[in-house]
């Protein structure tokens, strides 16, 4: 597995915070300390993606899997956000 240096991560961190990545592809709404979309990762109706950006996660409700840092998994979307 590729090493990114600790100081690379946090300069993407400080580039870009998960909102506006997700933002990107995304419609996003604010619902309190959260956003929500559609979901991008499956056919969706409801809002059921959500964004946290306080814990630099991302998660769909109607997936069956647990929250994804924005680092993980080959449904991510590749860029790191959190340490």
């Amino acid at each position: 597995m590729a090493y990114i240096p600790e100081d690379k991560l946090l300069e993407i961190k400080a580039a870009a915070s998960i909102e506006e990545v997700v933002g990107q592809y995304v419609k996003l709404e604010r619902k309190g300390k959260d956003l929500w979309g559609i979901c991008p990762f499956h056919a969706d109706s409801k809002p059921s993606f959500k964004v946290s950006p306080d814990r630099g996660i991302f998660h769909c409700s109607s997936w069956r899997l647990p929250a994804r840092r924005a680092s993980s998994g080959p449904m991510s979307l590749r860029v790191r956000v959190m340490p």
